[in-house]
């Protein structure tokens, strides 16, 4: 039996689909790739910096005006407190230089944590030739600086 022309009706391509579940997958696929990289570029700007970062700033305080007056003792971190210990380089003939630069130092600090995004109180102890000659201390938690002369500190 021949077919006629009108008789033959080439069979329609069969229509391809794609599947619900492809969808998905491509779908989460691309929500998954979306938040690593909003996760990589997020979490180094939160991070805080490492400690030796800060005591590196803090270093780079005694520079200039400063170094010419005081110059960095040593450091210690004990997770709570800063403690910085600087030596006058020359004798304070009254409270005011050792109240002015302990206090300077530990403005700079309170700086260089918040900018690291560390919280910690601040204690700046200034001596010269080895006599303590005050202490400026800096609480976080009301933001306020105090000053106690040497007399009055229990070392």
């Amino acid at each position: 039996m021949q077919e006629t022309e009108e008789d033959y009706q080439p069979a329609e391509p069969e229509k391809k689909r794609i599947g619900l579940g492809l969808i998905v997958s491509l779908g989460a696929i691309s929500v998954l790739i979306f938040l690593a990289i909003a996760v990589l570029m997020v979490v180094p700007v939160l991070t805080p910096s490492s400690p030796s970062n800060v005591e590196t700033q803090v270093k780079d305080i005694f520079q200039g005006d400063v170094a010419q007056a005081v110059k960095l003792s040593d450091t210690a971190d004990d997770g709570e407190i800063f403690r910085v210990d600087i030596e006058l380089l020359s004798q304070p003939e009254s409270l005011a230089p050792v109240n002015k630069w302990t206090k300077l130092v530990c403005q700079r600090c309170v700086a260089i944590f918040e900018e690291n995004s560390l919280a910690r109180d601040i204690s700046v102890w200034a001596q010269y030739e080895n006599a303590i000659c005050g202490r400026t201390y800096y609480r976080q938690d009301t933001g306020e600086y105090e000053f106690t002369k040497a007399e009055d500190l229990e070392q």
